[in-house]
């Protein structure tokens, strides 16, 4: 009852399955890692939470009333690195979790995207397109924390420069169940198909006719379609192929 949640804690949402099995174990095992906390500053006798909150919510559902910890001296912005580190290294955060932790850390502690890339063990561009997702109108980034859409096809509508194409080009994503490449080809081309052309299914059978006729004839031979409907196509260059195909075809 000592132990405050972390007002920065990055992460917001909890999947009820996970914390019903962390409370399971700990009620069976006990919590085998420490927590880590910091003293409150304004609140003497009291901690913060810097890392463990899973642990703290599970513990306490557990019925436990103590909980090992390790105390630490940690600042505002060492208590956000700190969780956001752990969070990332157990188990990842959402990507508009990670994005609002990141824009914290640049705006309320001027922290830059290459030394937040270098505390999280990312590359300076991830971070940047991350920060990027919080352009996005609030219905994308819904769709984004509920799983519904990707990071990925959040940074491939950003293409999409204009609001309400955006907006008609997320709901063909939630409905049609587009690519982030196809998104993105969508975005760069709006008059353009967005589902990629798949190849056709090559019939076994259809093949070898078209391999024994281009040996009849000596002539290239392509059969299009199915075996109920389709096409044979004849090439042939000049006079002299012509002639020998028709030959074939139309012997006297």
């Amino acid at each position: 009852n000592k132990i405050e949640p972390n007002p920065e804690q990055p992460r917001q949402k909890y999947e009820p399955d996970e914390e019903a099995a962390l409370t399971a174990s700990i009620q069976q095992h006990g919590i085998l890692q420490p927590l880590l906390v910091t003293p409150a500053p304004t609140q003497p006798g009291r901690f913060l939470l810097v890392a463990g909150e899973r642990r703290w919510r599970a513990a306490r559902r557990a019925g436990l009333h103590e909980v090992p910890v390790k105390v630490i001296a940690a600042n505002a912005k060492q208590r956000m690195e700190l969780a956001l580190v752990e969070n990332v290294q157990r188990r990842d955060l959402g990507s508009m979790e990670r994005a609002a932790a990141y824009k914290t850390l640049i705006e309320e502690f001027g922290m830059t995207q290459a030394q937040i890339a270098e505390v999280v063990g990312v590359s300076r561009s991830t971070v940047a397109n991350t920060v990027r997702l919080l352009e996005l109108g609030t219905v994308a980034q819904d769709a984004i924390s509920s799983g519904r859409i990707t990071g990925g096809h959040g940074l491939a509508l950003l293409a999409q420069a204009d609001s309400g194409a955006r907006q008609r080009l997320l709901q063909r994503i939630l409905s049609e169940g587009l690519s982030v490449r196809e998104v993105e080809r969508a975005a760069r081309h709006p008059g353009a198909p967005a589902k990629e052309q798949r190849p056709a299914v090559v019939d076994v059978e259809l093949q070898s006719v078209a391999e024994r006729l281009q040996r009849r004839l000596a002539a290239r031979v392509r059969i299009t379609g199915t075996r109920e409907r389709g096409r044979i196509q004849i090439e042939y260059r000049g006079h002299d192929e012509l002639n020998a195909v028709l030959d074939e075809l139309l012997p006297e």
